[in-house]
């Protein structure tokens, strides 16, 4: 998988798409990403157009998450940070 970052009015986005077509039909992975804040240091990633499921997420340096979670081959999975200040 390859995954991206942006921040966007306030608001932290991560996009995870599976870009190896020829595997199993869902894989499961875990991302370390670099994040724009480091401010806050309770968050939550929301799945945006899903319900259900859960994701393991925690922060591993001040400015850097840590996510696990599955994808479908070839898809796309697109996250939003949920903050509590």
């Amino acid at each position: 998988v390859t995954h991206g970052y942006w921040e966007y009015d306030g608001e932290h986005y991560l996009l995870v798409v599976d870009t190896d077509v020829t595997s199993a039909l869902s894989k499961s992975f875990t991302v370390q990403c670099d994040i724009g804040t480091s401010q806050y240091a309770d968050f939550e990633l929301v799945i945006e157009q899903y319900s259900g499921g859960e994701i393991t997420s925690s922060k591993v340096s001040p400015s850097k998450v840590e996510f696990s979670d599955s994808i479908p081959r070839g898809e796309a999975k697109f996250y939003r940070m949920v903050v509590q200040d």
